[in-house]
C-alpha cells in the first residue's frame, strides 16, 4: 500500500501532538506548582516549569504560524517539519517523576 502524506495530514498530525505536548505539561504544572522534576539521561532535574512551558508553547507557536501559511512550497514543509523536530527534541528523553 503507498501512503502519501498530503500537506492537510501533516499539519493536523503535527497540531494534534502540539495539543497533547501542551496538556501533558498543563497536567504537570497542576499537579506539582511550580517546579518539576525530569529524568533526563538518568538525572533528576529540578527545574521552574515555566522554562519548559515557554519553550513548549514557542514550538507549537511557530508550527501554527507554519500552518497558517502553507503554501506549495517545500521549503515551508521543511520549515514545519523543523519546528515539529524542535518540539520533539524538547520532549525526547523526559520522564515526569
Amino acid at each position: 500500500m503507498n501512503f502519501k502524506l498530503n500537506k492537510l495530514t501533516l499539519s493536523l498530525i503535527l497540531n494534534a501532538i502540539c495539543t497533547v505536548a501542551v496538556i501533558a505539561l498543563s497536567i504537570v504544572v497542576s499537579n506539582q506548582q511550580s517546579e518539576i522534576k525530569i529524568l533526563q539521561k538518568n538525572q533528576i532535574i529540578t527545574t521552574d516549569i515555566s522554562t519548559y512551558d515557554s519553550r513548549i508553547l514557542d514550538c507549537e507557536n511557530r508550527i501554527l504560524d507554519l500552518e497558517d501559511n502553507l503554501s506549495s512550497s517545500n521549503d515551508r514543509i521543511d520549515d514545519l517539519i523543523r519546528a515539529f523536530n524542535s518540539l520533539v527534541s524538547e520532549l525526547n528523553g523526559w520522564q515526569f517523576i
